[in-house]
């Protein structure tokens, strides 16, 4: 018997993870990305040890936030 299977995907613009109240959170993008439950998420603008985001590793955190690779 064949059953039909959903994939959610997302694409999701983070600005760097910066939000329109001018607060940097990598742990806010995480929580809306939990709150949609995709099973594949494509993020742009990420960074990566630059100055404007504390030197953060953006994808790191919020995947492991999310338990995500």
């Amino acid at each position: 018997m064949y059953r039909s299977r959903t994939l959610r995907v997302m694409s999701y613009n983070v600005r760097h993870c910066l939000g329109c109240d001018g607060v940097l959170s990598p742990e806010r993008i995480a929580q809306v990305i939990d709150l949609c439950q995709p099973d594949v998420v494509a993020l742009q603008e990420l960074d990566v040890a630059r100055a404007r985001s504390r030197y953060d590793d953006q994808p790191a955190l919020i995947a492991g936030a999310l338990g995500m690779h």
